[in-house]
């Protein structure tokens, strides 16, 4: 008898520490902390004939905030013309390329770099992630 006591004891606070961490976690994307927000960029500087890119490697890159939508206007001589490629880079600092603090970016992929409507007259680009990040994209005709 005092044997299946044990057991039960053992089984109830075996249930409790299951409870425990089960207990859901909230994390930010599912607050409102990761609601998109649609910003229209139509800067940027064309290199050359099929070239376009956002900003240059040492300028400052565009914010890239969580759920963060980017809707990017090509430039009037890309319009009509069929991309041959579109890639983003992101970095954890707006300036990644200065001169006194050099810092890693790397090719953007997945969630970080939702790329959709491709239209002749503008890529729309999300970062499908809660990360804070700074983005730059290059364009090619």
């Amino acid at each position: 008898m005092r044997r299946s006591l044990l057991t039960r004891r053992a089984l109830l606070a075996a249930g409790a520490a299951l409870a425990l961490v089960s207990v859901p976690v909230v994390s930010g994307c599912t607050t409102h902390q990761c609601d998109a927000e649609v910003l229209v960029f139509s800067g940027g500087r064309q290199l050359d004939a099929t070239t376009w890119e956002t900003n240059a490697l040492d300028e400052p890159w565009l914010d890239y905030q969580g759920a963060r939508v980017w809707i990017l206007i090509l430039p009037e001589a890309f319009r009509s013309r069929p991309l041959a490629s579109v890639v983003a880079f992101v970095a954890m600092v707006r300036e990644p390329n200065r001169v006194d603090a050099i810092e890693p970016w790397a090719l953007a992929s997945g969630n970080l770099a939702q790329f959709s409507d491709l239209h002749d007259n503008h890529i729309v680009l999300t970062n499908g992630t809660c990360g804070e990040y700074f983005v730059r994209v290059v364009v090619r005709v």
